[in-house]
């Protein structure tokens, strides 16, 4: 499904939903009255955003369903509910993968957007799921691909899932089956002139708890980290979605105050991320807007002002509403890398034909 945003439908849905977070319920309540046709419009648009289910649950929680059109309210409600019923597949599919990969004795991560749901937006059924993400060592990628064959999770024919292959992009292979579709990783993301430290994500793993079973993941820094890399990966194809802009968003609202900023940019220099994570945070604050709000990261932010692109709102929204594989996103891209955009291009051009036959 191809989602698209205009600046006009994405600007007052990201009004709303702010108003509502913000517990700003005077202005909530002012754009649900005084717009009310726009707000019903734009409905629509945030189901195909995959956040109308979580502006539902915004909204009730807030008191404010009988500010809002009926029809509008429905279509909301809809959304939620589809929430609540991936969710619990998602659920019951994560128990299913504890089982058969612990019985392989293979250790296992539950992260992404599992672990997002829980942790930042108070509950699975918040946030629109569609998938597993776990996370393995490279030695254990056959092992845990082998486990989930015995919940009927299969890759596709001719898939390598060699724990050895160090081709760009390749980072994991996608198993499905009747039950669900996972994505079995075996890096958090592969990108030239990037090294990252796998033994510190596993040694500050966190437990999370999901009806009642615990599950380990990413802490929140590494979990940043990591919907920080997919936003930047995603934004050289003009494939960026409000959603995960989104996310980004809730996570610094959460982390603001007790994350040590200078601390989470030191790591990100020692393993070549610096740059393109400084302008992904600067790009989601500026596009959202954050009016005294994170104000630690944005003093750290500002330590980093050599190294941004994207420092303010017009260059924000230039980079946001191109149109896909648009290729001034992907020569920004190229540049926020720790290496030269011509070995990122020649990269990207050799890797191609084995990339397409593995992601087809």
């Amino acid at each position: 499904m191809t989602v698209t945003h205009s600046p006009l439908k994405t600007r007052l849905a990201v009004e709303l939903m702010k108003s509502l977070v913000l517990d700003e319920q005077d202005v909530a309540r002012s754009l649900l009255e005084n717009r009310a046709d726009e707000i019903s419009a734009r409905c629509t648009d945030l189901a195909r955003w995959r956040l109308a289910g979580y502006t539902y649950q915004l909204i009730d929680q807030a008191g404010l369903s009988d500010a809002v059109l009926p029809t509008a309210l429905d279509l909301l409600a809809r959304n939620f509910e589809l929430n609540v019923d991936r969710s619990n597949r998602c659920a019951k599919l994560l128990n299913r993968i504890n089982r058969e990969v612990t019985a392989a004795s293979v250790p296992f991560l539950a992260f992404k957007g599992i672990y997002l749901a829980q942790r930042f937006f108070g509950g699975a059924a918040n946030r629109y799921m569609w998938d597993i993400d776990i996370l393995v060592r490279q030695e254990h990628m056959p092992d845990a691909i082998a486990a989930l064959s015995g919940a009927g999770l299969q890759p596709s024919p001719g898939i390598s899932f060699d724990g050895g292959n160090r081709l760009w992009g390749i980072h994991a292979v996608e198993v499905r089956g009747e039950a669900g579709k996972v994505d079995v990783h075996q890096s958090i993301r592969r990108i030239p002139g990037m090294q990252f430290d796998q033994d510190t994500f596993w040694r500050r793993a966190r437990a999370f708890d999901l009806n009642g079973v615990s599950y380990l993941s990413l802490d929140d820094q590494d979990t940043l980290l990591v919907t920080t890399l997919g936003l930047g990966a995603d934004l050289q194809n003009s494939h960026h979605r409000l959603r995960k802009i989104w996310d980004i968003y809730i996570m610094l609202l959460a982390m603001d105050d007790e994350t040590d900023w200078n601390f989470f940019f030191s790591e990100r220099e020692k393993e070549g991320s610096l740059k393109l994570v400084v302008n992904m945070l600067s790009f989601c604050l500026k596009l959202i807007g954050s009016t005294g709000k994170m104000v630690k990261l944005k003093a750290a932010l500002a330590n980093h002002s050599e190294l941004l692109m994207i420092s303010d709102k017009q260059r924000a929204e230039a980079v946001f509403f191109r149109p896909k594989q648009h290729l001034a996103n992907r020569l920004m891209f190229s540049r926020l890398l720790p290496v030269s955009p011509a070995f990122y291009f020649a990269n990207w051009l050799i890797s191609l034909p084995v990339r397409s036959w593995h992601f087809r």
